[in-house]
């Protein structure tokens, strides 16, 4: 029987050369240790997966790295989510860094208040500075579903796909998968039917996910 883990953080990439190795590292350096890195490379011509592989192979955290031929962002994420073991499961873009606490803080927010959905802040970088501000916890807050959603239409505070840590069988139940079909939008499509299927969620007030903006 394959281990079941607390989380498995599911991680698309295509074409990723110049992000990938540090946002793996990230994944690897949480001070959370219950976790699984499911890797989906979506059809990549660069050296992503050879990348990905050199960083993961001197790791102690347990991960699988999948080849698919490119089928968009929507078809990796729900690959990702078909092979995970995890009690919960969050989505991490392959250009993102993660703050080294960040999945113990989500995990002790949903374990704690016994919720099926919580959500951190994110802080937009550059590829000068991609770590960002350090970060500062102890702000948490759960919300009642009207709430969010008036959050989440006036992005205050803003809503990502990838901030969200998500219970595994609460998606299942509620056939929460991504619309393979959307090419442009995917995440707003999921954010929603996410929001609509609970009644509250938790919110970790600490920009503990680093959003990269950059040309590409």
């Amino acid at each position: 029987m394959n281990k079941k883990y607390k989380i498995s953080v599911i991680v698309p990439f295509y074409n990723s050369e110049k992000y990938i190795e540090k946002t793996v590292k990230s994944i690897i350096g949480q001070e959370f240790d219950d976790f699984e890195v499911i890797l989906i490379d979506d059809g990549s011509i660069d050296k992503s997966k050879n990348i990905v592989s050199n960083v993961l192979k001197n790791s102690s955290v347990p991960y699988t790295i999948i080849s698919e031929k490119n089928s968009g962002l929507s078809a990796a994420r729900n690959r990702g989510l078909s092979e995970s073991s995890g009690e919960f499961v969050c989505f991490i873009d392959s250009d993102d860094i993660l703050d080294k606490k960040h999945l113990q803080s989500l995990y002790s927010l949903i374990n704690s208040n016994h919720l099926d959905v919580v959500h951190s802040d994110y802080e937009v970088t550059t590829e000068n500075v991609r770590e960002g501000s350090s970060c500062t916890y102890g702000h948490e807050k759960v919300y009642e579903r009207d709430q969010v959603i008036a959050y989440a239409v006036k992005r205050k505070p803003a809503i990502i796909v990838c901030g969200f840590l998500i219970r595994k069988s609460y998606i299942e139940g509620n056939s929460l998968y991504f619309n393979e079909r959307l090419r442009f939008g995917e995440d707003s499509d999921y954010i929603y039917k996410t929001i609509f299927q609970t009644n509250k969620i938790g919110f970790t007030h600490t920009a503990s996910y680093k959003y990269l903006n950059h040309s590409n």
